[in-house]
């Protein structure tokens, strides 16, 4: 029998916080690097299944990430970033987002963080399906997002990378 997803409105409704504990599932899901959904060892492939997730993430007062259906809750690992960053692409003088969950937003004023590991990151707001409580949280930007930069990759005057997209320049900082 193939899979249904059944629909589902375009916020979660339930809490994480007021789910009893019973109703909890092991954590098997996880995100990697490239905002690629993984069950064990195995990718999820499956467009709606994957929506799905997106739009069931969710994050706790303490800081957890859960994917809430109804009563039902799984926790989600991460490799790194709950949140990732798919394209970057100019619009009306401003470099924007689209996010895993195929919102879109613009690149925040503060620009981007070089990780030591090489990783860009920026500060998203809350994606198609957040709400409050995902706000101002990291976003990783995946190989293709970071590829798509190359276009507007520049340096400001005392030569610290930076984006300039006409005369707007987002700057670069390395995490310390």
């Amino acid at each position: 029998m193939p899979l249904r997803i059944p629909e589902q409105p375009d916020h979660p409704v339930e809490s994480v916080d007021q789910i009893p504990d019973r109703l909890i599932a092991a954590g098997v899901l996880r995100l990697d690097r490239e905002g690629r959904w993984l069950i064990g060892d195995g990718p999820i492939t499956h467009p709606k299944l994957k929506a799905f997730l997106w739009r069931h993430l969710m994050r706790n007062r303490e800081g957890q990430y859960w994917i809430v259906n109804g009563p039902q809750r799984v926790l989600v690992e991460f490799e790194d970033t709950p949140l990732i960053v798919r394209h970057v692409f100019a619009e009306n003088g401003a470099l924007m987002f689209e996010l895993g969950d195929g919102s879109v937003e613009p690149l925040p004023d503060d620009g981007l963080l070089l990780r030591p590991d090489g990783g860009l990151v920026a500060t998203v707001a809350c994606g198609r399906y957040g709400d409050t409580e995902r706000r101002g949280h990291a976003a990783r930007l995946t190989r293709t997002a970071v590829a798509d930069l190359a276009t507007w990759l520049d340096e400001d005057g005392d030569g610290t990378p930076c984006l300039k997209l006409g005369e707007r320049m987002w700057p670069i900082r390395a995490e310390m």
